[in-house]
């Protein structure tokens, strides 16, 4: 049986006794604006264990609509309203309660579902409140939530399962977006986004759960928009961590010590970029920290700056690490890859272009590591002052680390060891079957592969069993790239975010020898403050100009030119391709950059698919989804016969089924004027990119026709604007919409006549 918010009020003590003689589960359904501030916890006081209490869909006003509430015990739950969204926002005013309370109720079948919970505003960071209770939290998100002491969720003495969920862009300065205490934490299939902003820089974590079992599954946690990383992801004592994404966060797992013998697994797990806060250097920000027992299994960690110790890995009192991969982490101390003080083993894993200012590139084991095993491993492209491959110090006893069928292949040591650096008291070593080849060190009297014997101080003799190894007399032919990053086709890539643009009216900027043109792209980089030519079209294209583009792959752009027109091939068995305002070109690269070369093809053909040709049908803004649905705007108004009137503002999807000569898809809108307020002259979109895409939202980079002034932002034709783009929303949230570059300050352009015509985001080639 359904109560409305009328029955509530009206009949209370009717209600209370039927749902006492009720053997069928009740549901009360709640509006905004329909009941006094107290209307939730009038429900909760009503309801009976097994009823549920849905909030029906809009802005629910903290003071207003609803206040904290307790579910008393009661088993219940408290969901949205279905296929609609749900917002507990604020009202303004500092709150100093949890908005939801759950106790005394350990016996399963409480939840909360499809609720939105916003914060900010101070302190309005604490959602939840779990003691001594069982509670699933399902498809909520957690947004802009502001505090000094508060978390977002926490539990103590409970078991807390959190599914399909978001948290994004809170600020908790020491506060967790989850925190468990004594709990059986289960988290899956989570989203934490810019979940901890980190000016000024936060304490707080995504997920610290103590004295207690953890299973975090399929979780992501992503810097978003912070230029610098987030927070903490996890700090955990024991339990799994698996199929997890952390990118670009202030250090990824942090293993704490725990009384009994169960470890932490981490397995399946990619680390991106995990790195130490701005504010202080030697953070934990590598992406394990491992205090207590662990066992790290088939992940990735990649760098740089990852912190003090152990650029991927740091095992405090050692650890398990198995096929896993370490790559281009760097920092500035000890062991660019991995670090570990205690017995540890490392069995088949890859440490690859790693680099550390002072000892053991690769790897680096101290005190406490004594009879310590690696096997199997591969150390290449590993650089250091000492021990470019491996270094060990003040390891103690008579008991050898012992290195099985290792491979140690172009390593390279400043002064000593380019493969392996036996330190101050570096302790016995005992290598079996290993290989060594082309390692180098700086020194030319010790040019060797291995180095024991350094300072002054007396070495345990290093053995050698069954091992080959160089010495060479001059440096290895080999480059290391620190960032890892793939490279296209006579261009080299670049992970620190590149911003391919075109553009008209002949300016100049950083780094471009002469002006540019409108019928060539260029690649700007975020790192160096500088542009390039990544797209060579004078000859190919003429005097037509690219007026929207997208990267496809490492060799191919799919374009949009003004007008109508034919290209010149670059190969004079090639055909001519020639093409309308309304169509998009692929061009597959032989070589970018100046001269470039390569070949066309028709991509999509706008007329088969209701795209009128002439000025309205031109396609000036291009951006691809993941799946490859194309994102496009128009220079014009037109009416087009699926979708009706489409304004020069517009972003509409096609969803190709079939490509090229013969276009077929389905169309949607995406968004118009109503939603982004672009409608003014002069803020018709005419270049588009997706910085990152969610299910529900995208973060988009765009540019407008002429000068722009819409909430939050005013902009001219040459900046860049960001703006969140959410599926449930009719128009923009305040607050999710920012100048992110502009054109004259941020990307040097000589000119306001300049304007950007195309955009893609390439933050990793």
């Amino acid at each position: 049986m359904k109560h409305t918010t009328t029955d509530l009020m009206l009949g209370a003590t009717a209600a209370v006794l039927f749902c006492a003689n009720s053997t069928l589960a009740d549901v009360y359904v709640l509006e905004p604006g329909g009941g006094p501030a107290t209307q939730v916890q009038d429900a909760i006081d009503l309801a009976q264990d097994g009823d549920t209490i849905e909030l029906g869909s809009g802005y629910w006003t903290y003071g207003q609509d609803y206040l904290p509430f307790d579910l008393d015990g009661k088993r219940l739950t408290i969901k949205g309203e279905d296929d609609g969204w749900v917002v507990l926002g604020p009202d303004g005013k500092e709150r100093f309660e949890y908005i939801i309370t759950v106790h005394d109720s350990l016996a399963k079948g409480t939840s909360i579902q499809n609720l939105w919970f916003v914060g900010s505003g101070p302190d309005t960071g604490g959602v939840i409140s779990v003691n001594n209770a069982t509670l699933v939290v399902d498809k909520c998100l957690f947004m802009g939530l502001q505090g000094l002491f508060e978390d977002g969720i926490t539990a103590v003495d409970s078991t807390l399962s959190v599914t399909d969920s978001y948290a994004i862009s809170n600020s908790l300065i020491y506060g967790d977006v989850i925190n468990c205490n004594n709990c059986t934490l289960t988290v899956d299939q989570c989203n934490f986004i810019d979940y901890n902003r980190p000016d000024p820089p936060r304490s707080g974590t995504g997920i610290y759960a103590v004295n207690g079992h953890s299973t975090i599954t399929n979780t992501v946690f992503d810097r978003a928009d912070s230029p610098n990383g987030v927070g903490l992801a996890i700090v955990a004592s024991w339990g799994l961590i698996e199929n997890c994404e952390f990118i670009e966060t202030y250090g990824g797992v942090n293993v704490g010590a725990s009384g009994g013998d169960d470890p932490l697994h981490i397995n399946n797990c990619i680390f991106e970029r995990t790195t130490s806060m701005p504010s202080n250097g030697t953070n934990p920000g590598r992406g394990v920290l491992a205090y207590g027992r662990v066992i790290i299994t088939n992940s990735t960690f990649t760098g740089p700056d990852n912190g003090e110790y152990g650029g991927g890995i740091e095992l405090v009192t050692g650890g398990i690490v198995a096929a896993c991969t370490i790559s281009d982490c760097s920092q500035f101390q000890y062991g660019g890859g991995a670090t570990a003080t205690g017995f540890s083993i490392f069995w088949g894993c890859d440490f690859i272009n790693n680099k550390i200012e002072r000892e053991g590139g690769g790897l680096n084991l101290r005190s406490g590591a004594g009879g310590s095993i690696v096997l199997d491993c591969r150390f290449e492209g590993n650089t250091a002052l000492n021990g470019g491959g491996v270094s060990t110090r003040q390891i103690t006893g008579d008991v050898p680390v012992r290195f099985y069928d290792c491979v140690f292949k172009r390593n390279e040591a400043q002064d000593y060891g380019g493969g392996i650096a036996a330190m101050q008291f570096g302790g016995p070593l005992a290598l079996k079957d290993c290989c060594f080849e082309y390692n180098d060190s700086g020194v030319s009297s010790t040019r060797t592969a291995y180095s024991s014997d350094y300072g002054g101080y007396d070495r345990p003799i290093m053995s050698f069993e069954g091992c080959t190894y160089v010495k060479s007399s001059t440096p290895p032919p080999y480059t290391v790239d620190l960032g890892g990053n793939l490279r296209d086709i006579l261009y080299p890539g670049d992970d620190t975010g590149i911003m391919l643009y075109t553009a008209t009216g002949d300016f100049e900027a950083p780094g471009l020898d002469m002006p540019t043109d409108k019928h060539s792209v260029y690649a700007y980089d975020q790192s160096t403050g500088e542009s390039d030519q990544y797209f060579d079209g004078w000859y190919m294209l003429q005097n037509d100009t690219i007026d929207a583009v997208a990267r496809l792959d490492r060799d191919e752009l799919i374009i949009s030119l003004k007008g109508s027109g034919t290209t010149t091939p670059t190969n004079p068995n090639e055909a001519a391709q020639p093409y309308e305002g309304e169509d998009l070109l692929a061009f597959t690269a032989t070589a970018f950059g100046f001269n470039t070369t390569g070949e066309w093809r028709l991509y999509f053909d706008g007329s088969d698919v209701g795209i009128p040709s002439g000025s309205a049908g031109d396609i000036d803004a291009l951006a691809i989804e993941d799946d490859g649905a194309l994102l496009l705007s128009f220079a014009g108004r037109f009416t087009h016969p699926d979708l009706g009137q489409i304004e020069d503002e517009s972003v509409v999807r096609f969803r190709p089924t079939q490509l090229g000569e013969d276009t077929s898809g389905t169309w949607e809108y995406l968004f118009d004027s109503a939603y982004s307020g672009l409608s003014a002259p002069g803020e018709d979109i005419d270049a588009l990119t997706i910085q990152q895409q969610w299910p529900d939202f995208t973060d988009f980079f765009l540019s407008t026709t002429g000068n722009c002034t819409i909430p939050d932002v005013t902009a001219t034709d040459e900046d860049i604007i960001e703006m969140m783009w959410f599926r449930t929303f009719a128009t923009l949230p305040p607050g999710w919409t920012h100048l992110w570059a502009s054109g004259l300050n941020d990307l040097g352009f000589s000119s306001s006549q300049a304007n950007l015509t195309g955009l893609h985001w390439a933050p990793v080639w």
